[in-house]
């Protein structure tokens, strides 16, 4: 796997959150990366759990569908989540 481009910018049409899988509307601000492995794919991840990977480790290196929402307890947000790490640094 290797990361052909990546970068921060505005999104003109609705993208699903690789980390927390919530579908973010035009006008938001997202994570970009365009990945070439056996395909060429593009993923796209929110502010929040872009910052989140900084606190979470990724499964055998590689950050899988789902890395937040799947650590998610009921009544939890990515936001609290974060909230939660940066507290207790």
């Amino acid at each position: 796997m290797t990361i052909l481009k990546q970068s921060f910018g505005w999104i003109r049409k609705p993208h699903v959150c690789l980390g927390c899988e919530r579908v973010f509307k035009p006008s938001v601000k997202m994570h970009y990366q365009r990945i070439a492995s056996d395909d060429l794919y593009t993923v796209w991840t929110c502010e929040t759990c872009e910052s989140l990977k900084a606190f979470l480790d990724p499964e055998e290196g590689v950050w899988e569908q789902g890395f937040v929402s799947n650590v998610l307890n009921r009544g939890e947000t990515p936001e609290s989540i974060l909230a939660d790490f940066r507290n207790a640094n």
